[in-house]
C-alpha cells in the first residue's frame, strides 16, 4: 500500500544553514535618491540582474537565487487529481510553491533530485513551461504508485469550472522548507510572473561560513553593492533567524520552551529523589558495607555494587513501565493518533509511524533514566565507601 511505501521513507532533509534573505527596495519618489528614469519594467529587470550578477562576485557567496515568496510563506492550498479514482476520491491538500527554477533556485535551498530523475543541474537548465512542476518524493509516491517515469505523469487542477493539466517534470527528495513544519505536500511551480517591486534575493553562502556573522560583518558592503538604479537593501536577514521569528508570532518556540524546562524539572527531581533514596539505604547498610570492607573489599567494589544495584532495579522497572505503555498504545489507538491530519499528504517518517516511533523515544527515555540512576547513586555510594570499617562496625 501507498502507507507501506511512507513508512520506508527518512525524516525530509531540513533546509541547511548557511542560507539568508536580501530583501530589496525601490527609493521612494520623495527621496533624494529616487531617479525617475529607473523607473520602468525594463530598467527594474536590468538592474535586478545587476545586482545578482554582482552578488556572485562576493567571494563568500555560492549561489544566489530569486525567491519570491521567504520560505516561511504558507503557500496556496490546492487540491490536485490524477487517473487514479481511488486516490483522487481522498482529496488530499496541497501547498503550491513558487520558484524561478532558471535562476539556480533548488540547487540554492539545497534540493536533491530523486533517485532516477533529472538532476538539480538538468532541472534549472531545462526550458519550463507554464505548466510544469516538480514534485518531492512523498507527493510523487502518493499519486503515482506504479513508478511511471517522469514526463509521463501528470496532475489536474480544477478551479472554478477552469481545468489544467501539470506535467510532472522532476522529482526532488523531500525537503523542509520551514523547521517547524515536516508536511512535505508541495508543488514546486516555476514562477512566470517576476515581482521586482519589492524582490527578496535567497543567498547561499560556501562552506564553513557562519551566516550570523557573515552577515553582522558584511552588512555595509552588501547595501552599497546592491545599490543600482532606485534599489536598496530593505532587510537582510538569515533563513534560521526569519524561520525562529514565525515559530516565535506562532507560540512554537513558547510551546517547545515549556516542555524543555518541564523536562529538565522532571529531570532535576528524579535526580534528587534518587540521591535521596539511595542515601537513606546506604545509611541502613553502613554495618553491612565495613562487612564488606573488613573482609578485604575495595571501595570500586562497594560503589559498583551498590550503583549495579539500582541499575539493575531500574531496568526492570523500566521494561515493565514499557510493557504497560505499549498495551496502552495499543488499546486507545496510538498506532493511528501519531499520524498527522488525514488532509494532507505526508511523509510518513519514523516520527509518524508508531513502531520506530515507539522504539526510539523509549530508548532515549530509558538512557536518559539509567543515566539519572546512575548519577544519583554514585554520590551517595561514594560518600558511603570513604567510611572506614572500624567506624561502620562500632555500633555492631
Amino acid at each position: 500500500s501507498n502507507l507501506t511505501m511512507y513508512q520506508k521513507s527518512i525524516v525530509p532533509k531540513l533546509l541547511r544553514p548557511r542560507l539568508f534573505y536580501l530583501t530589496l527596495s525601490q527609493q521612494p519618489s520623495e527621496s533624494p535618491l529616487y531617479n525617475a528614469a529607473e523607473d520602468n519594467d525594463e530598467s527594474r529587470k536590468n538592474n535586478f540582474e545587476s545586482i545578482i550578477r554582482k552578488l556572485k562576485t562576493v567571494d563568500e557567496i555560492e549561489s544566489v537565487s530569486h525567491a519570491p515568496f521567504k520560505l516561511n510563506y504558507v503557500a496556496i492550498i490546492e487540491h490536485y487529481e490524477c487517473d487514479k479514482p481511488e486516490i483522487d476520491s481522498l482529496k488530499k491538500s496541497i501547498l503550491s510553491f513558487w520558484f524561478d527554477m532558471n535562476t539556480n533556485a533548488l540547487s540554492t535551498i539545497g534540493a536533491e533530485a530523486a533517485e532516477g530523475c533529472p538532476t538539480i543541474e538538468e532541472l534549472e537548465n531545462i526550458q519550463f513551461g507554464d505548466y510544469d512542476i516538480i514534485l518531492p518524493e512523498s507527493v510523487d509516491r502518493f499519486y503515482f504508485p506504479d513508478h511511471r517515469g517522469v514526463n509521463e505523469k501528470y496532475l489536474i487542477h480544477r478551479y472554478s469550472g477552469y481545468t489544467e493539466k501539470y506535467k510532472v517534470v522532476g522529482v526532488i527528495k523531500d525537503l523542509r522548507l520551514q523547521k517547524n513544519n515536516r508536511n512535505t505536500a508541495i508543488v514546486y511551480h516555476h514562477d512566470t510572473r517576476p515581482r521586482l517591486e519589492s524582490p527578496t534575493l535567497i543567498i547561499r553562502l560556501k562552506k564553513d561560513i557562519d551566516t550570523e556573522e557573515f552577515i553582522n560583518d558584511n552588512t555595509e558592503m552588501l547595501r552599497e553593492l546592491v545599490a543600482t538604479g532606485n534599489y536598496y537593501v530593505w532587510d537582510i536577514s538569515s533563513v534560521a533567524e526569519t524561520n525562529h521569528q514565525a515559530e516565535v508570532r506562532s507560540g512554537i518556540a513558547a510551546n517547545r520552551n515549556l516542555r524543555i524546562a518541564l523536562a529538565a524539572l522532571f529531570l532535576i527531581n528524579l535526580m534528587l529523589g534518587v540521591i535521596g533514596t539511595v542515601w537513606l539505604q546506604t545509611r541502613r547498610r553502613i554495618s553491612e558495607i565495613g562487612i564488606y570492607r573488613t573482609f578485604g573489599a575495595l571501595k570500586i567494589n562497594v560503589r559498583t555494587m551498590l550503583v549495579g544495584e539500582n541499575i539493575i532495579l531500574s531496568t526492570v522497572a523500566i521494561i515493565i513501565g514499557l510493557l504497560l505503555y505499549f498495551q496502552y498504545a495499543l488499546k486507545e489507538g496510538l498506532f493511528d493518533s501519531v499520524k498527522y491530519q488525514e488532509q494532507y499528504i505526508q511523509n510518513y517518517s519514523w516520527v509518524a509511524d508508531f513502531a520506530p516511533h515507539f522504539a526510539i523515544v523509549s530508548a532515549i527515555v530509558a538512557a536518559i533514566i539509567l543515566l539519572c540512576v546512575a548519577i544519583g547513586t554514585y554520590i551517595p555510594a561514594h560518600k558511603a565507601s570513604d567510611i572506614e570499617p572500624v567506624d561502620a562496625l562500632r555500633d555492631e
